[in-house]
């Protein structure tokens, strides 16, 4: 090395190497040299730990992005391995935060170049693993943004698959104890998400100057990270509005699952929420609530704010979000609440006294106040700091004040304003309890399900309980399980797991007649045609028999029955006083995942059926089943708002074992062409693999 490179002074060291600055005589540059080091032990084992040090170091050097370091040079000699990387000028995040929080726009382009860095790296397989804000250079740019630049990739392993964090020889997990994410600190396997929890802290630091998990020793740092105690960033910091709080909060989730799953689901979540329309992306602090403001001659009225945080979006899906159609505002908007008047004043005449002119700031001020506070207010209680990413308030014996939204990697679905009830796996489960501060627990994986709420705007808050409202009946949360071959979920797929015994069987169950006007055949108004529409997402389990899949029924006889018969086909049923009818699918596996659209429709009495398995990947075609039935059934003449996914039958080979992941109900019939929008579209691109 001393040929080329000349040796001035020690940067820095760590647990796993020393940098050092240094010349480039060749090129006539200063360069970072990071050696890295290895024991003894390690030395005398043989080989194959240089020759995997290396291996990681090249593909080290084969990373090309902006935001991080770029590597120049792998070699060795005879002291060990040694990397030339560039010489970074500026500081540390660290130094910067130290000064005090990061004004938007600077956490903004933090955030973007940050997951942009970790992006990168993850798709050549390369975790970090020691993301903290002493790994973070920035520098002020000539024209003023700022750059950032993630470094020290010493840690690092190839390869994403989940696998356990790096020891040094006397067994010592190495990290940085404040960014460490739970599964680092337990030695449990890492991946990507291990990255984003990191980096969900040095956010959370970066926008309040607080550490997220802190105390004066290591032993109750780690348990604060292990149990999740973590003051909300907008309590820390009430200058932080609440989406971007949450947003951070779900990076920093204690289990892997309810992260986001990579950096560009990451990304695409915070693009998502800066480009609602009636964001306020940052302002200065003020005192909340806000009281009006008078003086002798104005009354200006401003709203009081619930410092509740919305909730952010979903964290299962990879794919690119996309925007909401326009006119469709967020589902966890209560429309109750409004900016309104505090004084009758404003509309009366007033005296215009000397020096009335200099109260015309006043005026406009207090108009800007109002339109920066409703940006904050339409989404009043649209979620919590805990760690659920969709939890918005208070969960009791009443469900009726909790308000959930479709999330944002989430197209609408047609006719959406028609939806009496919508239910996502990933969004609104429940476990039983609260905590202290009145806040739901969200179901996380293996957890029993005890509400499951609806983000269907028509009806708000619906929520399912398990059957006849005893805990041993309630399903469980669980990850969809993909496979790496063959017809498969995209990971991170959330569902309802239904494995029932003869004294346990699993169902959930929701009696809705006090909005039963809003339900299938009810008087509300609706845009499409009069019917009914259920869409759902599921997978019966192989060694299943026949069993009642889901049941929506009325008075007397009218119901709609979805029904897996023993030879592994769905069946829809539609009965009413006047008459029963039938379609069964063809072709279509029910033990492999299925999405299901029927429509009932009043006018013919017909039952339309589309269902489908995910494509197979050796044939590349998507099983598809259309069909109609070839008799008819009367609409009923009341609506149907009793609900029940599973049986309460005691036989176990009538139970439903399988994963339930969503379910769509409509108080209209879909058209055609919508049913296949809705099925052989939307949901197939959300959860089939292809």
């Amino acid at each position: 090395m001393a040929d080329r490179y000349k040796v001035y002074e020690q940067l820095g060291a760590g647990g796993v190497g020393a940098v050092f600055r240094a010349y480039d005589s060749q090129l006539k540059r200063w360069v970072a040299i990071k050696r890295l080091t290895i024991s003894q032990e390690a030395r005398d084992s043989g080989s194959d730990l240089q020759e995997e040090l290396r291996q990681e170091a090249d593909s080290l050097a084969s990373l090309r992005n902006p935001n991080i370091v770029t590597i120049f040079d792998v070699a060795s000699d005879e002291e060990g391995l040694f990397i030339v990387m560039e010489l970074l000028e500026g500081e540390d995040l660290a130094d910067v935060v130290a000064r005090g929080p990061l004004p938007y726009d600077d956490f903004k382009e933090l955030a973007y170049q940050t997951l942009e860095g970790l992006l990168a790296a993850h798709q050549r397989h390369i975790l970090h693993r020691d993301i903290k804000p002493e790994n973070i250079k920035v520098e002020r740019l000539p024209g003023g943004r700022m750059q950032a630049k993630i470094i020290d990739f010493g840690l690092a392993r190839i390869g994403l698959k989940a696998r356990k964090q790096t020891e040094d020889i006397s067994g010592t997990v190495l990290g940085s104890i404040h960014y460490m994410a739970p599964e680092q600190l337990t030695r449990e396997p890492v991946d990507e998400r291990t990255d984003l929890y990191s980096l969900g802290c040095v956010f959370y630091e970066a926008l309040s100057g607080k550490k997220a998990f802190d105390g004066p020793t290591m032993a109750e740092v780690i348990d604060k990270h292990i149990n999740h105690e973590v003051i909300p960033l907008h309590e820390i910091a009430p200058h932080v509005p609440p989406w971007l709080g949450s947003w951070v909060a779900r990076l920093m989730a204690p289990r892997p699952d309810d992260r986001p799953a990579n950096a560009q689901q990451a990304m695409e979540e915070f693009r998502a929420w800066e480009r609602m329309p009636t964001m306020v992306p940052y302002m200065p602090w003020m005192a909340m609530p806000v009281q009006p403001v008078e003086d002798d001659d104005v009354a200006v009225a401003v709203a009081v704010i619930d410092d509740e945080p919305p909730s952010p979006p979903s964290r299962h899906s990879s794919v690119p979000i996309h925007p909401r159609r326009p006119g469709n505002p967020p589902s966890n908007i209560n429309r109750s609440h409004a900016v309104g008047t505090s004084s009758t004043r404003l509309n009366q005449p007033t005296p215009t006294p000397t020096g009335s002119k200099s109260k015309l700031p006043l005026i406009i001020g207090g108009i800007a106040i109002i339109a920066a506070i409703a940006g904050f207010l339409v989404f009043k209680k649209g979620g919590s700091s805990s760690p659920s990413p969709t939890t918005s308030t208070t969960p009791s014996t009443s469900t009726a004040k909790i308000q959930f939204d479709l999330p944002a990697d989430r197209l609408m679905p047609p006719l959406d304003d028609d939806r009496c009830l919508h239910l996502i796996a990933d969004v609104g489960t429940l476990q039983a309890g609260q905590s202290s501060d009145g806040k739901p627990f969200p179901a996380y994986n293996n957890d029993s399900v005890i509400n499951w709420i609806s983000v269907a705007p028509r009806v708000p808050s619906p929520a399912l309980h398990p059957w006849q409202e005893k805990a041993s009946f309630a399903p469980k949360r669980s990850a969809w399980p993909t496979a790496p071959n063959g017809p498969s979920v995209k990971g991170s797929r959330a569902a309802l797991q239904f494995k029932s015994a003869p004294t346990a069987p699993l169902a959930l169950q929701g009696d809705f007649n006090a909005k039963a006007q809003s339900f299938p055949f009810g008087s509300d108004l609706i845009k499409g045609p009069r019917g009914a529409t259920i869409a759902i997402a599921f997978q019966n389990a192989p060694d299943s028999s026949a069993g009642t899949l889901l049941q929506l029924s009325g008075e007397g006889k009218d119901a709609i029955r979805f029904q897996l018969t023993a030879d592994k086909k769905l069946q829809v049923q539609a009965s009413s006083s006047g008459g029963q009818t039938q379609v069964e699918s063809n072709g279509i596996d029910v033990t492999k995942p299925t999405i299901a659209v029927a429509t009932w429709e009043a006018s013919s009495g017909k039952l339309l059926l589309l269902a489908l398995n995910p494509p197979d990947e050796v044939k590349g075609k998507t099983p598809l089943f259309q069909g109609t039935s070839a008799t008819t059934a009367p609409a009923p003449s009341h609506p149907l708002t009793n609900l029940q996914i599973g049986s309460g039958e005691p036989t176990q080979a009538l139970q439903f074992h399988g994963l339930f992941g969503e379910l769509i109900i409509y108080a209209s019939a879909l058209t055609q062409e919508q049913m296949r929008m809705l099925g052989s579209t939307q949901l197939k691109q959300h959860y089939f693999k292809y």
